[in-house]
């Protein structure tokens, strides 16, 4: 999968599903976590919101 970073600060976010948890490995089924902190991350299914 291909990352690309936005600034998202201004952006208006429409989530289409409920956040899942991001799987690290599909084969483990382990669970991808934060660096930092350790915390589970989760995955967004979104679409951009239109401007008006």
């Amino acid at each position: 999968m291909r990352v690309i970073r936005v600034d998202a600060s201004t952006a208006t976010i429409l989530l289409t599903e409920a956040p899942s948890p991001k799987v690290r490995d599909r084969q483990t089924g382990e669970i991808a976590k934060d660096t930092v902190s350790g915390e589970a991350l989760l995955a967004l299914a979104h679409l951009p919101r239109p401007r008006h």
